[in-house]
């Protein structure tokens, strides 16, 4: 299954919630699912490489990070991205940490994707 987990903390992050979804979503690909972590796109002076963010955590790069950009206008909308990239990755599920993330994906509804 394609999984795609959406966090509003850039990474990596002193936030202990980001210790969860860093593990999750290593377990969830470790069971063999296709797992996509959405995050915001630190300074480009704060960007460490995929690989040191795995490390940070110290989980295995079984899935991909991808970072969304902060920008003006609709094509730099956060939500405009996900949208995007769920489109392209096909059917699943999208999770969410946060009432600060979640709320707008229940209300943009992602095509009839379940939200949790």
């Amino acid at each position: 299954m394609n999984i795609a987990y959406l966090i509003g903390t850039a990474l990596p992050s002193p936030k202990a919630s980001t210790v969860q979804v860093m593990h999750m979503c290593a377990a969830l690909a470790g069971l063999g699912h296709a797992v996509t972590l959405f995050s915001p796109r630190p300074p480009a002076s704060e960007l460490p490489a995929p690989s040191a963010v795995f490390a940070h955590y110290g989980v295995a790069p079984n899935f991909q990070l991808r970072r969304l950009r902060r920008g003006a206008g609709r094509a730099g909308s956060a939500l405009f991205q996900l949208r995007a990239a769920l489109a392209a990755s096909g059917g699943g599920v999208c999770y969410a940490r946060g009432r600060h993330t979640l709320a707008p994906l229940l209300a943009a509804g992602l095509g009839g994707r379940a939200v949790y």
